[in-house]
């Protein structure tokens, strides 16, 4: 079980830092994220935990982790309108939750997490996938272009994208669901574009 997924985590990594220099495997990482998960569950008989049970319960946490996550955003990078402000978040409220927020979530807190506390039990579970999440951002598609300035090799970002490894890794384990895990990454990826950290229109004069 740790051997597969050190191997399925690796290939990941690798694929979002050969994004890096070929653009277009940016768009493949992301469909890769989404499906994969989905379809390996699927092979063990499973759900990857987009249910209605405990839908409310879901909703709430995702809630909650999203507000924590822009109230600690907004208090580092402070309220900057990017420009072309409305415009980013109207392209962020479509992407967010529809792409960058689940094919993330589907790899760690649907694919990994649970295969870890399997192995190794909740604590470390959580510890490990919090820390292999924070890690990837050293490398994923985007951070650190023009798309993304938001550098998390810096300690505050990688501090950032650690903490909400651990709240949406916990909400995973608490409510048993992928739904407060999904919105919630959403919600502070939002926060990231409406601080100016994330675009996806550039402005030249």
């Amino acid at each position: 079980m740790l051997t597969r997924v050190t191997t399925g985590y690796a290939a990941f990594l690798a694929l979002g830092l050969r994004s890096r220099f070929v653009r277009c495997v940016g768009g493949g990482v992301v469909v890769i994220g989404i499906v994969a998960p989905v379809m390996l569950a699927r092979r063990r008989g499973e759900r990857l935990g987009y249910t209605r049970r405990g839908l409310g319960r879901g909703v709430a946490w995702g809630l909650g982790i999203g507000a924590l996550m822009a109230a600690l955003t907004v208090s580092i990078y402070g309220l900057t309108s990017p420009p072309l402000g409305w415009a980013q978040l109207l392209i962020a409220v479509v992407l967010w939750p529809l792409a960058l927020s689940p094919f993330q979530e589907n790899v760690f807190r649907g694919w990994m997490q649970p295969r870890l506390q399997d192995a190794l039990g909740r604590a470390m579970a959580l510890l490990v996938t919090s820390s292999a999440f924070a890690f990837w951002h050293l490398a994923p598609p985007l951070a650190g272009t023009s798309t993304s300035p938001i550098s998390f090799a810096a300690p505050i970002p990688l501090a950032l994208a650690f903490v909400l490894g651990l709240l949406t890794g916990w909400a995973r384990q608490t409510t048993d669901s992928m739904i407060a895990s999904w919105l919630g990454h959403a919600l502070a990826g939002l926060a990231i574009v409406a601080v100016g950290q994330m675009t996806f229109l550039q402005y030249t004069e």
